[in-house]
């Protein structure tokens, strides 16, 4: 049996990414049902895809792994095979504290790893209580506890050397919530999710990059007024040098004017190039997170793409994917934002999650992405199945779009 390996990324309270949560999921189209796979099963399966064969440090970028671990796993102790440094073992909440799990807690510790108890309720806390002082991090689920208990776990925890992480947080106004109560960490959708507020202008520098875009999406673009577009702005002519410049592109001559930079790349790039920079600008004081999330998702709907019948379309395969969370960025509605978008019809159609007959190849590759990304399984299974594309493939194009997406991000844009 094989399983996709996805990730959610936990943050301090400084909106900074300092650990990663790794989730599995079965393929829908095995013959080995969820039922039949107990914890033990699944977290060993987690560990051996991911640490093993995929490289954790190319998964989690260098940061720690948080991993469930049950009971069978706990007293197995199959984390002697991974460093303190990179595991943090999370004790899921269906296990029962027996004497065998309190001495699998303190030898752990006795080896430096950290724990976690996963879904921490404030009613069941008299179970923990042999543990707790091998606990390192309570996971407290918000849609679990009621908002009293929140502040109460707060002040029964704060300053007892156990740091409290926030799970489930799935808006701005909750993040601010928890913080201000002295959560330490947050794990949810809250970065990714749109927070609409009144209209914001454009600046002019993002006005430029549509008019580029636009011209770019022109059935013959034409170089000369492309070149022009990109020079009457400073700051835009300084990235685009750099940027093209860059080992992103791997180009084998350092460039030396707009025009020669636009014709060597060719549309294509200039188009993803272009679009890089404008979901830059655009993401103002949003976590970091959030780009890398657009930018990984562009790039897998990219990769997908070349192994399907959409691979005359990686291009704007790549465009749906890092515009996906345009309106998350911007603050405004995707209906509005997506119709100034200088996009095909039947892609922004895509975008705004409607199927067409003439979107219907990459809108399947869109959604598999999206959902995979939202962990939203039971819409992933749906769209994964007309792809056809095994899971040890889909782990290897995600795990490489994170790279790319780690290094395009490393490239200072400012």
């Amino acid at each position: 049996m094989e399983v996709y390996i996805a990730r959610q990324p936990i943050f301090d309270r400084r909106h900074k990414v300092v650990a990663y949560e790794l989730l599995y999921r079965e393929d829908p189209q095995s013959n080995f049902h969820n039922d039949l796979m107990d914890d033990h099963v699944a977290t060993s399966r987690v560990l051996i895809n991911s640490f093993l064969n995929l490289g954790l440090e190319n998964i989690t970028e260098g940061k720690k792994a948080f991993v469930n671990f049950g009971e069978k796993t706990l007293t197995e102790d199959i984390s002697v095979y991974f460093t303190p440094s990179v595991l943090t073992v999370e004790i899921l909440e269906n296990v029962k504290i027996t004497e065998n799990i309190l001495n699998a807690c303190v030898e752990l510790k006795k080896k430096g790893y950290q724990i976690a108890i996963d879904d921490f309720e404030e009613q069941n806390e008299v179970q923990y209580e042999k543990i707790l002082p091998y606990i390192d991090i309570l996971k407290v689920d918000l849609f679990a506890n009621p908002k009293e208990s929140w502040r109460a776990i707060a002040k029964n925890y704060r300053g007892k050397g156990i740091k409290l992480l926030a799970e489930k947080v799935e808006t701005e106004e909750v993040y601010n919530q928890v913080r201000d109560m002295g959560y330490d960490y947050f794990q949810g959708y809250f970065f990714s999710k749109p927070k609409i507020v009144a209209a914001k202008n454009l600046t002019s520098y993002e006005m430029k990059c549509f008019d580029i875009l636009r011209e770019l999406n022109e059935q013959e673009p034409d170089y000369d007024r492309l070149a022009e577009l990109v020079e009457q702005d400073v700051n835009l002519s300084y990235k685009f040098l750099k940027i093209t410049n860059s080992p992103i592109f791997y180009l084998k001559m350092p460039i030396a004017s707009i025009r020669q930079a636009l014709v060597y790349l060719g549309i294509k790039e200039i188009r993803r190039f272009i679009s890089m920079l404008l979901v830059y600008e655009i993401k103002g004081n949003k976590p970091d997170e959030l780009i890398k999330k657009a930018l990984v998702r562009g790039k897998l709907c990219e990769l997908i793409g070349q192994l399907t019948a959409s691979s005359r379309r990686t291009s704007e395969l790549f465009l749906l994917g890092l515009f996906s969370l345009i309106d998350a960025m911007l603050e405004q509605s995707k209906e509005n934002l997506v119709k100034e978008l200088p996009l095909e019809q039947d892609v922004k159609e895509c975008l705004l999650e409607k199927e067409t007959p003439a979107n219907k190849e990459i809108y399947h590759i869109y959604k598999s992405v999206i959902s995979f990304d939202d962990e939203h399984w039971s819409v992933f299974d749906q769209h994964i199945k007309e792809i056809d594309i095994q899971p040890t493939t889909f782990n290897e194009m995600h795990v490489q779009s994170i790279a790319w997406a780690k290094e395009a991000l490393n490239i200072n844009m400012e």
